[in-house]
């Protein structure tokens, strides 16, 4: 909501865990920002998560 109301990208929660299929613990880094259409609406987010497991 936040991403979508300022239209800026945002960083979500820290040390996220996700568990892979093979049950490996992959840390990531989150964020979300707003989706516009060419007249700068907003209309939707896209969220992306960016392993950093070391």
């Amino acid at each position: 909501m936040k991403a979508m109301e300022t239209g800026a990208v945002v960083e979500l929660a820290n040390d996220t865990v996700l568990i892979a299929k093979d049950c490996i613990e992959r840390f990531v880094a989150d964020s979300g920002a707003a989706i516009c259409n060419s007249e700068g609406e907003i209309y939707g987010t896209i969220l992306v998560f960016r392993d950093i497991t070391e």
